[in-house]
Parts: structure tokens; C-alpha cells; sequence
């Protein structure tokens, strides 16, 4: 699963994030990778996490640089301010972990 919330900042980005979150936990996926520009939505989703006890590992991954494709691509979507004081995404990985059981 794929979650990319573009130039959305929390509040709207916690919720996307936290829904996506919720439904990816009822299916028998093994990784979701969400993306954004909210420095504070990897702390958000660890809570979660701790509070639901879901068995995912997060993982942050190597930012990835806004392009100018990239910020064309928000400008009808969001305002400029949304976006014009960060330079890269976030890539965060959820991981299921998978506990073994004992034979």
C-alpha cells in the first residue's frame, strides 16, 4: 500500500495517515509506505502504533527531494505556503511484523 499526502500538513495529514493506517491493518498487507511533507507525522504514527498494539515496525526511509515537478504538480491543490518552507518528503515504511509460532 502507497500513501502519498503531497503538501497536506497536520492536522489533514495525521488523519489521512491515521485512516490509512486503520485499513491497512485489517488486511494482510505486508508494507505501506506513506510520504510527506509533516516532519511530525512519523511521532503521530509510532503512537498509534503503541496505543493500537499493531504489529508493525516503523521505518524511516531517505528523503526524497521536492522537485519543481513535483511542486508544480500541488499548485492547484494547495496553497504555496503549505509547502514553500520544506525542501524534502518523508518516506516513512510500516513493516507487519510477523511473529512465528512455536511448533
Amino acid at each position: 500500500m502507497h500513501l502519498d499526502l503531497q503538501a497536506f500538513r497536520c492536522p489533514t495529514a495525521q488523519q489521512y495517515a491515521m485512516k490509512a493506517l486503520t485499513l491497512f491493518a485489517g488486511t494482510d498487507g505486508v508494507e505501506m509506505v506513506i510520504v510527506t511533507v509533516e516532519p511530525s507525522l512519523g511521532r503521530d504514527i509510532r503512537h498509534r502504533i503503541a496505543h493500537l498494539g499493531l504489529p508493525f515496525d516503523l521505518q524511516l526511509c531517505p528523503d526524497r527531494p521536492i522537485t519543481d515537478e513535483i511542486r508544480a504538480s500541488w499548485s492547484e491543490r494547495f496553497d504555496e505556503e503549505d509547502y514553500s518552507d520544506v525542501e524534502v518528503q518523508r518516506v516513512f515504511k510500516l513493516v507487519r511484523v510477523v511473529k512465528e509460532v512455536g511448533l
